[in-house]
Parts: C-alpha cells; sequence; structure tokens
C-alpha cells in the first residue's frame, strides 16, 4: 500500500514499532511482535525501493532477531 503522505506512513509506522515494542519487551508475546514488525517490513517493501525507508527495514529485522532469540530461549 502506497501512502500518498508520506507523514502518514511514518506515523502508522511509529505506532507499529511502539505497539510491538511493548509486546516484544513488557508482554513477552514474542509471536504477536513478530506479527507486527513482519507488517513493518511489508509496508516498507510495497513502497519500492526509492520510497523505502531502509532505517525502519533495519530495526525491524533486529527486532525481528529479538523476537525469535527469546521465543526460542524459553
Amino acid at each position: 500500500m502506497q501512502y500518498h503522505n508520506p507523514l502518514q506512513k511514518e506515523n502508522k509506522v511509529a505506532d507499529l514499532f511502539s505497539r510491538a515494542d511493548v509486546l516484544l519487551f513488557k508482554d513477552k508475546k514474542y509471536h504477536d511482535a513478530e506479527r507486527l514488525y513482519r507488517q513493518i517490513l511489508d509496508m516498507e517493501k510495497a513502497e519500492g525501493e526509492l520510497e523505502m525507508n531502509h532505517r525502519n527495514c533495519i530495526d525491524a529485522l533486529n527486532s525481528l532477531g529479538y523476537c525469535i532469540k527469546f521465543r526460542t530461549s524459553l
């Protein structure tokens, strides 16, 4: 989904990061957090290479790594 207003997309991504971080670090709901981080990656991928925010991708991938690490070390 491409956003006509880049600020709208960034607000949506910031909201997803915020919710996912709470799920990951506070609530320890790793699968739910992983779903939101993947949604961020999907949003960025849908934007295409020129419009993609690579920092969001890197942050989401790092956070996915934490989800997997914490989930598998239980």
